[in-house]
């Protein structure tokens, strides 16, 4: 595709991921396209991010660029390498290049472990031979420093820490290691709004200082807005837009994109803002239709629009649209 660069850390393109619904027997009966033909790609340094309704596959996107799940067709490029078919044993060098922030910070740390176990346990596998005890207790506490944690904190347990400050143990876990990539899968959404801020700001700083590139997955767009350089729209398992930032604001194309960023409350009480409310229903995931997934809901659809699925089109540089109605349209709505 022509959004593919020589800067680009990651390459995405037409991934598949499909989850096969089984009968008691185990014969495959049919299966659930949680990701359906699915291309962009992440430059160095910079943060994209995966926006759409609960079920749209973003996070089964972020799983599976990791090969935590194997990917059922596409390719997926790191580092201008084909990981898509490695195995679990050639994997491993590159987990240290790529990890991830979970979204429930209260179920993705150990309950056993201390906080210094947790976070010296990926120098443990992949730097075994590198690192003394004592460098990597360390590199421990640099990280709870770098994320505004204290000494003491190395010593006790994840069930004596608040929400956010789990997020900033989490945190420092994917960053102990130095990773070139860095999946944060809707990192904030179990937080509060005021924790929230504290842990995309202290996210922005870590970026800036370490040129890390960031994947982040969400469905607040408020947050997206704020961190995020490049945005990616999904619906249903397809990436419906993807634009710069600003343009995705002031200039939504796709009626799906308009609809999510109609949504968004404005900070003032005087401002009148005209929401799009999407009637009829969500498509099956295990039937989808041949056409434009969004099709049964899309306030102006066409007929063309049930029969062809829209590809991907590049209408302004660098803002990308699935729309027929935008081809038809001459690039407007």
């Amino acid at each position: 595709m022509a959004r593919i660069g020589k800067t680009a850390i990651l390459e995405v393109s037409r991934l598949k991921k499909y989850f096969p619904i089984k009968s008691a027997l185990g014969r495959v009966l049919n299966q659930v396209k949680a990701v359906d033909d699915v291309s962009f790609m992440l430059k160095k340094g910079e943060t994209y991010g995966l926006v759409g309704e609960t079920g749209c596959g973003k996070t089964t996107i972020g799983r599976t660029i990791l090969k935590l799940l194997e990917p059922t067709g596409g390719t997926i490029r790191f580092e201008g390498r084909d990981i898509t078919n490695l195995s679990e044993k050639s994997m491993r060098p590159l987990r240290q290049k790529m990890q991830i922030v979970f979204q429930d910070p209260f179920t993705s740390l150990n309950p056993r472990k201390r906080i210094g176990s947790i976070l010296m346990e990926p120098l443990t596998i992949h730097h075994s031979d590198t690192f003394s005890a004592r460098e990597k207790e360390k590199r421990a506490m640099d990280m709870l420093d770098q994320v505004g944690l204290l000494p003491e904190h190395f010593y006790r347990f994840p069930h004596e820490f608040s929400g956010g400050q789990r997020q900033r143990i989490g945190l420092a876990r994917a960053l102990i290691q130095n990773p070139d990539l860095l999946i944060c899968d809707e990192p904030v959404s179990a937080l509060d709004v005021s924790v929230q801020a504290q842990i995309i700001n202290l996210l922005v700083d870590i970026q800036r200082e370490r040129t890390l590139s960031c994947l982040f997955i969400a469905h607040n767009l408020s947050v997206v807005k704020y961190i995020s350089a490049r945005i990616g729209v999904m619906y249903m398992g397809v990436l419906m837009e993807e634009s710069p930032t600003d343009e995705l604001f002031t200039s939504p194309r796709h009626p799906y994109t308009q609809a999510l960023i109609s949504a968004v409350p404005v900070p003032d009480p005087l401002v009148q803002k005209k929401r799009i409310i999407l009637e009829g229903e969500l498509p099956s995931p295990i039937n989808t239709p041949a056409g434009c997934v969004f099709c049964g809901r899309c306030p102006w659809p066409l007929s063309i629009c049930g029969q062809l699925r829209p590809p991907l089109q590049e209408y302004t540089p660098g803002h990308f649209v699935a729309c027929h109605r935008q081809s038809s349209a001459g690039g407007g709505i």
